[in-house]
């Protein structure tokens, strides 16, 4: 054998990695259970505090009668919903009722006065019945000795076509600046 050289076989990379685990695997299984050992603390300790917490919850989430709070919100929570549909209803029918508050003959006015000089007392009135547009009516109540005469003009927008008496147009100008009665004496 004339001038061979031996040489060893090629390795590949991979060959040579293998090898280098097999000589270090009793380290790196030392290393791997101390890793495990770790997690496995970590873990118990993490359990332990959520036990922890979820004891705390559960306190917290009782009242002191015993009932859950979480059930007591969402409870709350559906009567509100309940409620604000209710108060959506209710502020339609308010809209519909001041909408015909303002025909009803809301506005008064009263204006008590002598008719004659022989009767005394103020027994004689005009009332000015009016919704919110000034239309209604004006009674006028006139006492006399023997008798009582009541007459009754239609007012629209404050007016009436007949004419009127000093009381009546008073009777109606107080019933328009109040919404009371307003009696003169």
């Amino acid at each position: 054998m004339r001038g061979t050289i031996l040489t060893k076989p090629a390795v590949s990379p991979m060959q040579d990695l293998m090898d280098q685990i097999r000589s270090e695997a009793p380290t790196i299984l030392v290393v791997q259970s101390a890793i495990i050992l770790a997690l496995c603390g970590a873990l118990w300790r993490t359990g332990s505090r959520l036990r922890r917490i979820e004891g705390a919850r559960g306190t917290l989430l009782r009242n002191v009668s015993g009932e859950n709070l979480e059930e007591m919100m969402d409870r709350h929570l559906r009567e509100q919903v309940r409620l604000e549909g209710r108060l959506e209803g209710v502020e339609g029918r308010l809209g519909v009722v001041e909408h015909e508050m303002g025909r009803s003959k809301r506005h008064l006015g009263v204006v008590r006065y002598d008719a004659f000089d022989d009767v005394g007392g103020h027994q004689s009135f005009a009332l000015a019945v009016l919704d919110d547009k000034g239309d209604g009516a004006v009674v006028n109540g006139v006492v006399g000795r023997s008798d009582v005469r009541v007459f009754c003009k239609n007012l629209v927008r404050g007016e009436s076509e007949r004419g009127l008496a000093p009381e009546e147009a008073e009777a109606i100008r107080r019933a328009r600046d109040q919404d009371r009665v307003a009696v003169r004496r």
